[in-house]
């Protein structure tokens, strides 16, 4: 089972696919009670309206909790020109990258010149509504709806965000993933291309209150997902190198990942991660212990960050081989679990070299 999700830009290939199954936790009705835990795992009950304020002439509200709203109505809420906006405040992962490509003239190939990437991550307030959205204090405004129910927001001539949901075989949706693509500063010439790319991304949804939750006799919640990094320096890379033309270091490699949710003690524990991904980039991943408060996920201890490597991985624009990275530690893991019984579960990570994400569904 397949999760396709479908950005425009690098980092679809963070993510190109999450296993699923299960059917959501479903154990055909037999022994379901609520989890002991529930109460400091799970978030409280929340409804649309229980948290508003005017915000530019505009009723703004809190997003609400899974037992309250649907993911699928959320995305027909902020559809809606007569709807209240939802505010949502999530961390999303950031890269940031300079590349330049030229040629000697008509007709000549194009080579890496120059580049460079960066990467970090920070908490934003995301405000999603019909007519406009407002992200980092800015407001975009509705331009267009394209394939995968995209939704489109304009800002200048150069930058833009994208909201779209995650379904499940296109049934469903099971998240949103909000994407902000800033673009000022490139520049296209006769013989000369450069790019200037800052983004920010997110996957997040309704988050899983207490009323919202059952358990068969088990204690815990088992999760089956992908896990993608996104890394590489940026640095051009020469024909004269790799005998590739108009490339860059950068790519990322994705493997499955599975996740147990202690609903004692809230304790989330995974799968060491080795493998080599469909295009034949390699990963090594290790997460430190988590912890689940209030359906927010953070480290169990603070100092504690995700070990990883990437000896090997391809471009995320030509998918040809490119070369690999130093292995790294992330700085700060955030996350949070979503949807009708917990359904969902959504772990981001980002470091000065790289970024992660994960995306699992209960079993």
């Amino acid at each position: 089972m397949k999760t396709k999700i479908v950005l425009a830009s690098v980092v679809s290939a963070l993510l190109a696919g999450c296993g699923g199954g299960g059917g959501g936790g479903s154990d055909g009705g037999a022994g379901l009670v609520p989890p002991v835990g529930a109460s400091s795992i799970f978030a409280e009950p929340l409804a649309l309206d229980s948290k508003c304020e005017i915000v530019s002439g505009k009723k703004t509200c809190d997003a609400p909790t899974s037992s309250r709203m649907s993911a699928d109505k959320l995305m027909r809420l902020i559809a809606d020109p007569g709807a209240d906006r939802v505010r949502f405040k999530e961390l999303g992962i950031n890269m940031v990258s300079h590349a330049l490509a030229q040629r000697a003239g008509d007709a000549q190939p194009w080579f890496a010149a120059e580049g460079w990437a960066s990467y970090g991550g920070s908490e934003q307030e995301i405000v999603l509504g019909a007519s406009a959205l407002q992200f980092k204090g800015r407001t975009y405004t509705f331009s267009s709806t394209l394939v995968d129910e995209i939704r489109v927001y304009r800002g200048e001539a150069q930058d833009s965000v994208n909201v779209l949901p995650i379904t499940q075989d296109g049934k469903g949706t099971r998240l949103i993933a909000v994407q902000a693509d800033d673009y000022r500063g490139s520049t296209l010439l006769r013989n000369s291309a450069q790019m200037d790319l800052n983004l920010w991304t997110s996957y997040f949804g309704l988050l899983t209150d207490r009323s919202d939750v059952t358990l068969s006799t088990s204690e815990t919640i088992k999760y089956a997902g992908t896990v993608g990094v996104m890394t590489g320096d940026g640095r051009p890379l020469g024909h004269d190198q790799v005998k590739i033309q108009g490339d860059f270091n950068l790519g990322g490699a994705s493997c499955p990942i599975e996740l147990t949710l202690n609903t004692r003690t809230g304790e989330i524990a995974s799968s060491e991660v080795s493998c080599s991904d469909e295009a034949g980039g390699e990963l090594r991943i290790s997460l430190p212990k988590l912890l689940a408060d209030k359906s927010r996920i953070r480290p169990l201890r603070a100092s504690e960050g995700a070990a990883i490597d990437v000896p090997k991985f391809f471009s995320s624009v030509s998918r040809r081989f490119v070369g690999g990275a130093a292995p790294f530690k992330t700085d700060q893991i955030a996350g949070g679990i979503y949807g009708r019984n917990a359904t969902e579960l959504v772990i981001r990570g980002h470091g000065p070299q790289g970024v992660f994400a994960v995306l699992a569904m209960r079993q």
